[in-house]
């Protein structure tokens, strides 16, 4: 049980890495180039997609670590 709230925690500590980092890139070189939100959105959303199959992936490993089809 202990070993899910991990792998929850570092998940949720991924998805809000991404986004932190997507602000601090747009803060450090503001200047570079201009993003509306509506050019945004297609990027949040693929990112978000991204996170979601690294999440589903590590997830489906670990059940199969649990359940000992993987060594």
């Amino acid at each position: 049980m202990r070993d899910l709230s991990l792998l929850k925690t570092a998940a949720i500590g991924t998805i809000i890495n991404t986004f932190l980092l997507f602000i601090l890139m747009y803060q450090l070189r503001p200047n570079t180039f201009v993003l509306t939100l509506y050019d945004m959105a297609p990027i949040v959303a693929i990112l978000f997609l991204l996170v979601n199959d690294v999440v589903v992936l590590l997830l489906w490993q670990q059940l199969q670590l649990k359940s000992g089809r993987l060594k």
